[in-house]
Formats: C-alpha cells, sequence, structure tokens
C-alpha cells in the first residue's frame, strides 16, 4: 500500500508518494483559478502561468502549466536535480517576476483562446453562471486586452504565495530545493454566483447536445457524470448508432457545489430507437434528430424512477480501485491531496479513501442524479427542437425603455428598431420589446477596433453596438464610452 508522506519546503506544504523512479514529477499546484478572476482580468492567470514557465523546458526535463476552474498548477518531470533548480528558477520569477514578455505572450494567449473558442462545457458554464465565477470559462479570456505590469504584480504578490500553494511529488523532496515564495494565505473558494434562469432550462448554441447540472461536492455526485455517460451511450450510441464520443466531466465551482456536464456528437442519419414505429418509415427517421432533447429527458426521468445499471456504479468503484492500488499509480494520491488541501477538504488517507468509495450507494447517486436534474440546462444545435418542458433562456426584456438619446436605425423608417442610451443605461428594441444593460452594473465593455461596443451583463447577456447601423452612432458610442463603468474598459 503507498505511503503517503507530508512536509514542509520553505512553508509550503509538500505531499509526496516514493513511486521508486530514477526521475521525479513535480506539481505546484496555487489555490487560484478561472473561479477568481473578472472579465477585466479574465486570463490574467494564465498569463503569469505562460511566462512563469516560458523557456524553462530543456534537454529531458518536461515542462508543462494549465489554468483550471479552481487553481493554477505548473508541473515538472525530469532529473531529480533539474526538477528542483527549474523550480527553484521559477518560485524565484514569481516573487520578482521579469515581465519584459507580457505584451508579446499576451498575444499568444489571445490566438489561442481564437483558435481553440469555448467548447461546450465552458459554454453550458456561461449559460449558468454568466460573466461571472466559473462562466468566466466561456469567454475567450478577453482580459488579456488589458494587461497591466502592475496589475500581474499586484495578482502575483496576493495569490501565488507559500500558503495559497502546495507541492505534489512522486519521489522525496530534493535536498537542493528551494521555494523561494512571497508570503501569504491560503484563499477560500469564492461563492459561486446565483443563477435566476428557471428550471429545467433550455437554450440552443452552435453544438450537437450538452446536459449539466448541479450536485453536492461528494464521492457519489463523482458518480453522476458515469451515469450520463452510460444514458448517452445507450440511447445515442448503441441503440441509436447516432453518436461516436459521449463525454462527461465533474467541476467543482465553491466549497458545496459541483457541476456535472455531459454531452454528446449527433450523427444526421439519426437511426430510430428501438420500438419506435419509425424504424420503419425512413422518411419519418429523418425527423428522429430534432427530437434527441427529448430522448436524453425522457432518459434521466427513467433514471430518478427506475435507477440506473448497477454495472455502471460497480465499475466506477472497480475503476477507482484499481487505479488507487496499481504501484503505477501510486503517485496519484499525493496529487489528490494537494487539491484536497487546497479546496478546503480534510486530507484522507489512501485507506480512508478506499473505504469512502466502496460505501457509496446506488440511492445516494441517484439523490445527487436528482438534485442534477433539478437545476438542469439543456443546450441543443439550432436544427434541434428544443423541449416544451424547458423554460427557454432568453435575455430579460420590458414592454417599453427607460428614458435617455433615442437614436434610429439608418434603415428606419422600414426599420422600427431604436437605441435608447443613458449615462446608466443601453437599451435596443422595437415599439413593444426591449432589452437592455445597466451600465453601473455591467461586468464589461469589449472595445472592438472597428469602433463597436458590446456592453456584457454579469448574467452574460451581452448588447452589441455597431456605430454605422445607427443615425450619429458614433455619437451613440460616445455616450457609451462616458458612462458609469465601475468594471474598467476592456480591449478586445
Amino acid at each position: 500500500m503507498s505511503t503517503l508522506h507530508t512536509t514542509q519546503v520553505d512553508g509550503v506544504r509538500t505531499f509526496w508518494v516514493d513511486a521508486g523512479r530514477p526521475t521525479l514529477s513535480a506539481s505546484l499546484v496555487f489555490r487560484a483559478g478561472i473561479v477568481d478572476e473578472k472579465l477585466p482580468t479574465s486570463g490574467w492567470l494564465h498569463l503569469i502561468e505562460h511566462l512563469a514557465l516560458h523557456d524553462r523546458q530543456a534537454g529531458a526535463l518536461h515542462v508543462n502549466g494549465s489554468v483550471s476552474l479552481t487553481t493554477t498548477s505548473l508541473d515538472l518531470h525530469g532529473p531529480p536535480e533539474d526538477v528542483a533548480r527549474v523550480l527553484g528558477e521559477i518560485t524565484a520569477w514569481l516573487k520578482d517576476p521579469d515581465l519584459g514578455r507580457m505584451e508579446a505572450e499576451a498575444r499568444v494567449l489571445r490566438a489561442e483562446s481564437e483558435y481553440h473558442g469555448a467548447s461546450a462545457s465552458a459554454t453550458a458554464l456561461l449559460q449558468r453562471f454568466g460573466a461571472r465565477g466559473a462562466g468566466l470559462a466561456g469567454f475567450s479570456e478577453p482580459g488579456l486586452g488589458r494587461v497591466t505590469e502592475s496589475g500581474l504584480r499586484s495578482l502575483v504578490t496576493r495569490v501565488l504565495t507559500t500558503g495559497n500553494a502546495a507541492l505534489a511529488l512522486d519521489g522525496p523532496p530534493p535536498r537542493d530545493l528551494t521555494l523561494a515564495l512571497g508570503a501569504g494565505d491560503l484563499q477560500p473558494l469564492p461563492p459561486r454566483p446565483a443563477s435566476h434562469e428557471q428550471f429545467p432550462a433550455g437554450y440552443v448554441f452552435d453544438g450537437p447536445l450538452v446536459i449539466s447540472g448541479q450536485t453536492a461536492r461528494s464521492v457519489a455526485a463523482t458518480v453522476v457524470p458515469a451515469v450520463l455517460h452510460d444514458l448517452l451511450r445507450r440511447r445515442l450510441r448503441e441503440e441509436a448508432g447516432a453518436a461516436y464520443a459521449p463525454w462527461s466531466a465533474y467541476e467543482i465551482v465553491d466549497r458545496d457545489t459541483a457541476v456535472v456536464v455531459a454531452g454528446s456528437d449527433v450523427t444526421r442519419d439519426l437511426r430510430p430507437l428501438p420500438g419506435d414505429r419509425r424504424r420503419t418509415d425512413p422518411a419519418a427517421a429523418l425527423a428522429l434528430r430534432p427530437r434527441v432533447g427529448d430522448l436524453v429527458l425522457d432518459g434521466l426521468n427513467d433514471i430518478q424512477k427506475s435507477g440506473f445499471p448497477a454495472s455502471v456504479l460497480a465499475d466506477r468503484t472497480a475503476n477507482f480501485l484499481q487505479a488507487t492500488q496499481d504501484p503505477h499509480q501510486r503517485a496519484a494520491l499525493a496529487w489528490r491531496t494537494v487539491h484536497q488541501h487546497l479546496l478546503g477538504a480534510e486530507p484522507m488517507s489512501l485507506d480512508q479513501m478506499i473505504e469512502e468509495a466502496r460505501a457509496v450507494t446506488s440511492d445516494e447517486v441517484i439523490e445527487q442524479v436528482r438534485r442534477f436534474a433539478a437545476s438542469l440546462m439543456l443546450g441543443v444545435a439550432p436544427d434541434m427542437t428544443l423541449s416544451t418542458r424547458l423554460a427557454r433562456m432568453t435575455m430579460p426584456s420590458t414592454a417599453s425603455p427607460s428614458s435617455g438619446t433615442t437614436y434610429r436605425s439608418r434603415n428606419a423608417p422600414a426599420s422600427r428598431e431604436k437605441l435608447v442610451v443613458s449615462p446608466d443605461q443601453v437599451q435596443v428594441g422595437n415599439d413593444h420589446t426591449w432589452v437592455g444593460v445597466g451600465l453601473s452594473q455591467a461586468a464589461g465593455l469589449l472595445v472592438v477596433p472597428d469602433g463597436a461596443r458590446r456592453v456584457i451583463a454579469p448574467d452574460g447577456w451581452s448588447i452589441t453596438i455597431e456605430p454605422t447601423l445607427w443615425r450619429d452612432g458614433r455619437e451613440a458610442v460616445a455616450q457609451i464610452d462616458a458612462g458609469t463603468w465601475p468594471a474598467g474598459k476592456l480591449l478586445l
């Protein structure tokens, strides 16, 4: 059985397991992630991670880094003496960062964001939380357009510190290892943003299918992704022959709550399910793809009423036990303990983890599935039908605008759409329906090089003002820029 050791290296809590390898893997993990950022600073942790690791990899030493919803990790693997030396260099850099490459590296990361785009999982978080907390994962790090040296230094000083870090190793700490971080305290997870949607809810997005919901942070809840993956696999891949790669994930979003997200590709050549009369009607079969959302909702209801296959929990437990007891995986204990420590959970021994995994029951899992379903959001592609069982997610609207300067469309009178701008509000609408964003509460303003402005509300909804579409449009943009902006302006 693996033995977990704990010590401190220069004030940093360190957990290690002796994997018996000649090389050394190390992860210096900080309790700071996307949930801690604001729209004006989104991407700053990613930029710091890139700058800290720039040009560190050489020879047999491999270096990588990542920013998750809740943590930032700097990872190294190679000869122990090289790992120790470079960890010392990285932490010395963090204590007194050289930001000469700041602008160049910010451009690199903006190009990366544009290349990858937002995943279906990130979009689900954006739909749930808006431009706050975990919802920022759905944006392309617009804060990189307004990064400053003083802002980065302040962020490093506040969160990349000894008390807010933990080190995982798969071997004993090298004798010459030094971690030159500044002093600081462990940062608690911020509370998750409130969602004002009526559940269950649905939305249309540029993707095939995604379903998400909130659960408790618990061992039973970590089985819910496997339950949903099994549902999508059986319904869409095995029975309908309509999917290749269903997926699922479990994301911690605050001290007590996780969000489970699952989804799948869905072919257009969708075969009707067994027992469906459309199996004998090729023309009717073409109408099945729009109904995929209902098929998933039906399956979720069946699980809540009748349970899920016993093999799902059995397989999940067997895989966990094999991974934790496999000598080649013994070092994973140190990594799990680091995250338990940083995310506010009491670190557990391997025996305790195994006992906890074995104790999970189907009833406990189903209770978490019910909690998931009670906060459900379902995203479908534009050619799929949004189920009538779901409240459609739309931007809040009013029947009339507030007072302000009115700008007419350049296509008036053919177009009756109007823009109303006041020192504290931007609204767009027609005779009967208006949508708006309050400037003083806005999450941010994206200033586009061609002159457009995108005003983003905390709930993620936004209004884009293209000046060429409005009479005196540049005057309207100037009035928007002069509004009250507690979040500052973001350069896109």
